[in-house]
């Protein structure tokens, strides 16, 4: 099983489990994966880890998909600019 399915099982098993930050956490995480793996179908993976995540107070795991589409969106011309918003938020977090 490669890790964007591990991923997906973790996801599965909080959800099964009640676990909604585990759950938005394990999304992030596939997401990340999919960015350097299968950058076509990490829009939808990234859409669903905000969506997950918007109702949990998970910092790191929210930066960790700012990064995903930044790696996912590599080589682009604005990847420098958005490359900002991480950055103050890393900032901020301290």
């Amino acid at each position: 099983m490669g890790c964007a399915a591990t991923y997906v099982a973790a996801r599965d098993e909080a959800g099964h489990h009640g676990v909604t930050g585990e759950r938005g956490n394990s999304q992030a995480h596939r997401a990340f994966a999919l960015a350097f793996t299968d950058p076509t179908a990490d829009d939808d993976e990234l859409a669903l880890a905000e969506q997950l995540l918007a109702d949990v107070d998970l910092r790191a795991t929210t930066l960790i998909t700012h990064i995903a589409a930044l790696a996912r969106d590599a080589g682009r011309t604005d990847a420098d600019d958005r490359a900002q918003m991480p950055r103050v938020e890393i900032r901020t977090a301290g």
